[in-house]
């Protein structure tokens, strides 16, 4: 009997360690245009969870033509990333939008980013404000939402990291095509 236990222990403990040591599988391609902004795939794809299939989708949904759009990515049916992009001509106070705002992001910090007047991350996501003044607006407001399945897998200092280097590549693309366009 005492045998039996130890190999259905010794079974069990390699079944979940070959569990556990698999690589996560990402049998999607993802797009080269993520929210209509060009950009290296490898930047984005440690925001996004591994699965099957990726789908993006980007409207606009201003009162005025082009001043407020979102942009969601899915990986299988499942919101992994959004992006809203807002023009506006109000101020708006950056660090308490995003500790306070419906954002709500946990424990954000200032990041300084290339064309940005102010920027926030957390582990959760970022809020931006860059100089959009060729439209008749102010500021163009980026906020970065994480799907809740990205929020536990790394460190807080290692999510922040790989939201602020997406962001860092990000950012010129968006601030061309949505401020200088």
């Amino acid at each position: 009997m005492r045998i039996m236990r130890t190999v259905a222990g010794i079974t069990l403990a390699g079944y979940l360690i070959s569990a556990c040591s698999a690589q996560p599988s990402y049998d999607y391609v993802i797009s080269a245009k993520i929210c209509d902004i060009t950009i290296d795939r490898s930047l984005i794809k440690p925001l996004l969870p591994a699965g099957g299939k990726f789908e993006q989708t980007v409207r606009d949904y201003g009162t005025k033509p082009e001043t407020d759009w979102v942009c969601k990515i899915e990986i299988d049916n499942e919101q992994a990333l959004r992006i809203a992009f807002h023009r506006t001509s109000g101020t708006i106070d950056i660090p308490q939008l995003a500790r306070e705002g419906s954002l709500k992001l946990r424990d954000p910090r200032d990041v300084d980013i290339n064309g940005t007047s102010t920027a926030q991350i957390a582990m959760d996501g970022a809020l931006l404000s860059s100089p959009c003044l060729s439209h008749g607006e102010e500021d163009l407001i980026t906020e970065l939402t994480l799907g809740k399945n990205r929020l536990t897998t790394k460190s807080v200092k290692d999510r922040n990291q790989e939201i602020e280097t997406f962001l860092r590549s990000y950012v010129p693309g968006l601030i061309k095509a949505k401020c200088d366009a």
